[in-house]
């Protein structure tokens, strides 16, 4: 990209990496807890060269993860030099946050062929908590918000050169995605729209893209999708976690709770989903099916309690939910030292605001609307649970936004670009 090049972009990277680098250095002594903890126990087999079975030494095979992530992280377990297995790891997401951040710039120049809002958007990224804080655990998000921003630049690129190889690559990467978070298959909507909005002629004609790029996607997952074959004896495309997940939220002890309503809870805390497992062989996929069918159960006879659940979990991912909520989920859920829940917090509205005015700029006008739709699409799962770092891949186009802004401003103050 050398559109954006030069000396402002080695002096954003260069900052991106001093931030990441300093957050990890400020908590050294990282000890990951809940689903890090998790990430971890698969990285390890993965670095022994194997993949583990179900947690708590139950019996059988596990696809409750999605895959990449923590093959990723036994992968840089793996390649440690010597400094400690963690913290190797935290420096090798460090960078995968710096590559990040030009991406940022690479997406907002080619949506909008804008050098200065370029620019803005990686300054914006570089130092924003939101951006980094995460990247000090370990958490799927590290490498899904780079695969997301992947495939919104490979479909730009395709859009622009009509190349086959942007087309395979952005379904590729649409594939990565989904292996890396389950939610990253719903990204095949706003691509499918941006490629047939982009393709004149009939519907054969616009339709051709779109079947390329999700047989690239369905390609690139199904290695993962013949190993759960072979390990279940039935069809598990990516993972089996969307039981336990519903069966967390839609139940009793979440309904009633009242210092964090709506949100869930482990789902072996409920006795409802006890009982439920009971009726079944101890099985990850039996399992997954009987709380499957006890939340959907649980939705019929309380329907207006899903309306609930979408209020307080939209809330929780935008840090409305208050700061008690960001203490337990950075802290208790993610390992992260105290500081970070009230940087969290104070820092996302500002940025936040700034995106805001950053829509009616003639910049941001002049975005391909389908990328509108990412963000949707992404906010689906607020149904299922609410945290923040779920929100992070639209923190991404959130600083694209800001950048507008600022861009807007600075030409303003200073005169338009020339480019």
């Amino acid at each position: 990209m050398r559109a954006i090049g030069g000396r402002a972009l080695w002096i954003i990277l260069a900052v991106a990496l001093a931030v990441r680098l300093g957050a990890v250095a400020a908590h050294p002594r990282y000890v990951p807890p809940s689903d890090p903890a998790d990430y971890e126990r698969i990285a390890l087999s993965v670095r022994d060269g194997g993949y583990p079975g179900r947690t708590q030494g139950l019996p059988g095979p596990t696809a409750y993860r999605p895959p990449l992530y923590p093959i990723a992280l036994g992968i840089a377990y793996r390649s440690a030099p010597g400094i400690g297995e963690r913290t190797w790891a935290r420096l090798v997401q460090a960078g995968v946050g710096t590559f990040t951040v030009w991406l940022v710039g690479v997406v907002a120049f080619l949506a909008l062929r804008r050098r200065r809002v370029a620019i803005a958007a990686m300054a914006v990224a570089a130092v924003w908590p939101p951006m980094w804080l995460y990247g000090g655990a370990f958490l799927s998000e590290v490498l899904f918000v780079p695969l997301v921003l992947g495939t919104i630049a490979a479909a730009l690129h395709w859009r622009d050169t009509r190349l086959r190889r942007w087309l395979v690559g952005c379904g590729v990467l649409l594939g990565l995605a989904t292996l890396t978070r389950v939610n990253g298959a719903a990204l095949a909507l706003p691509l499918a729209v941006a490629m047939w909005t982009a393709t004149d002629g009939p519907a054969l004609r616009r339709a051709s893209p779109v079947l390329a790029m999700l047989a690239a996607a369905v390609v690139t997952i199904a290695p993962w999708t013949i190993r759960n074959a072979v390990e279940f004896g039935r069809f598990v495309p990516v993972a089996t976690e969307d039981g336990y997940t519903l069966a967390g939220t839609y139940n009793d002890v979440a309904r009633r709770q009242t210092e964090f309503p709506a949100a869930w809870v482990s789902w072996y805390e409920v006795p409802t989903n006890i009982r439920a497992i009971r009726k079944v062989p101890n099985d990850e996929l039996e399992w997954n099916h009987a709380l499957r069918d006890e939340a959907l159960r649980f939705v019929r006879e309380h329907p207006a309690y899903v309306g609930k659940v979408g209020w307080w979990n939209l809330r929780r991912v935008f840090d409305a939910a208050g700061l008690p909520w960001l203490r337990y989920e950075l802290g208790l859920g993610y390992g992260l030292p105290a500081w970070s829940a009230r940087v969290e917090l104070l820092s996302f509205w500002p940025v936040a605001l700034l995106a805001l005015l950053g829509l009616g700029t003639r910049a941001a006008r002049s975005l391909p609307r389908w990328i509108g739709l990412v963000p949707v699409v992404l906010l689906l799962p607020i149904f299922l649970t609410g945290y923040m770092r779920f929100r992070t891949p639209i923190d991404a186009l959130l600083a694209i936004s800001a950048g507008c802004a600022l861009a807007t401003l600075w030409d303003r103050w200073r005169g338009p670009a020339r480019a």
